[in-house]
């Protein structure tokens, strides 16, 4: 999970905001970076917690979620920026 969110989806953003759309960096650009950044930092953190057995299933299963749906919102907000390109 965390490999290809943290480094491969990335790149693939990059790839799209510099060829696609032109390297502007807008607002929405910098949200998605940020939504994307912080969703990956949060899932790296909880996958850690849950597979060192430091923090239990039941405990870490909202943050984890809410990590997921925080790229997802991420990679929703680059769609709308390759649909929004004149």
């Amino acid at each position: 999970h965390i490999l290809l969110v943290g480094f491969v989806v990335s790149f693939i953003y990059a790839v799209i905001h510099n060829l696609w759309l032109g390297g502007k960096a807008s607002l929405l650009a910098r949200v998605q970076l940020i939504a994307h950044q912080a969703g990956a930092l949060a899932m790296f953190s909880g996958l850690f917690l849950l597979y060192g057995s430091i923090v239990p299933e039941a405990q870490i299963e909202p943050a984890l979620a809410l990590s997921s749906i925080t790229v997802f919102i991420a990679a929703l907000l680059m769609i709308v920026m390759v649909l929004k390109k004149p």
